[in-house]
C-alpha cells in the first residue's frame, strides 16, 4: 500500500525503514476482502452443491485466496471476476 502511495519503504533482516519527508501521493485505497472469511462460504457451497456470490474479493497477496484454485481443483464451479471482486 505504501508502494502505491509512492512512499519508499528499505526492507531489513527484521524490520522495514520508512524514510522521512515523504509525500504519500494516495487519495483513496481500496481494501481487498478477506479470503479467510469468504472460504467457509464458498466452501459451504462447493460441499451442498449449492450457488453463492461474495463480493469485495479482489486480488490480492493474500495466501487464502488460494481457496479459489482449491475448490476448481476439488470439482466446484467456481467463477471469479476479478476486477468486480465477485
Amino acid at each position: 500500500m505504501l508502494a502505491d502511495a509512492g512512499v519508499r519503504v528499505q526492507a531489513q533482516p527484521q524490520e522495514f525503514f520508512v524514510p522521512g519527508r515523504q509525500s504519500y501521493g494516495l487519495k483513496s485505497y481500496t481494501i481487498p476482502g478477506d479470503f479467510s472469511s469468504a472460504s467457509y462460504p464458498l466452501a459451504a457451497a462447493a460441499v451442498t452443491g449449492s450457488e453463492v456470490t461474495v463480493k469485495g474479493i479482489l486480488p490480492s497477496r493474500q495466501g487464502d485466496s488460494a481457496i479459489i484454485e482449491i475448490l476448481n481443483r476439488m470439482g466446484a464451479r467456481v467463477s471469479w471476476i476479478r476486477k468486480k471482486g465477485t
